[in-house]
């Protein structure tokens, strides 16, 4: 792609959507432990949606759940939410997380699993996550 530079574009392609595509399908794709307490984000669907709702029913929902994030992050706008990535996801996660070229890390065995990331029945402060902050 070629043009003068501080040309709008025609069809309104920037370099910002191509940043807040990139960090919203980070987000998506990234979840392997739910953050803790967990948020739920649900996606309201507009009546008549030719995929989600063509039976124009006006009531359909897309649950999204936010993913786990490091808590000394997202305090401001120059220090966003950062994900927790955990290892074994292939060559790209372990060269950002500074092990490339490393196996990933063997699954816990049933005596030394970590507890569940969720509170089920519980309180969020009594969530297992709430220890490490």
């Amino acid at each position: 792609m070629r043009g003068a530079a501080g040309q709008p574009s025609r069809r309104n392609r920037t370099v910002l959507g191509v940043f807040f595509g990139y960090h919203v399908l980070s987000d998506l794709v990234s979840v392997e432990t739910p953050g803790c307490p967990a948020e739920f984000l649900n996606i309201h669907i507009p009546p008549g949606d030719p995929v989600f709702d063509p039976d124009r029913r006006g009531d359909v929902v897309l649950p999204f759940q936010r993913s786990r994030w490091d808590p000394e992050t997202g305090r401001s706008p120059s220090n966003p939410r950062d994900l927790v990535r955990l290892g074994g996801r292939g060559p790209e996660v372990a060269a950002r997380q500074g092990g490339a070229g490393l196996p990933p890390p063997r699954p816990p065995t049933p005596a030394s699993a970590p507890p569940p990331p969720a509170h089920p029945g519980g309180s969020p402060s009594s969530c297992p996550c709430r220890a490490t902050r």
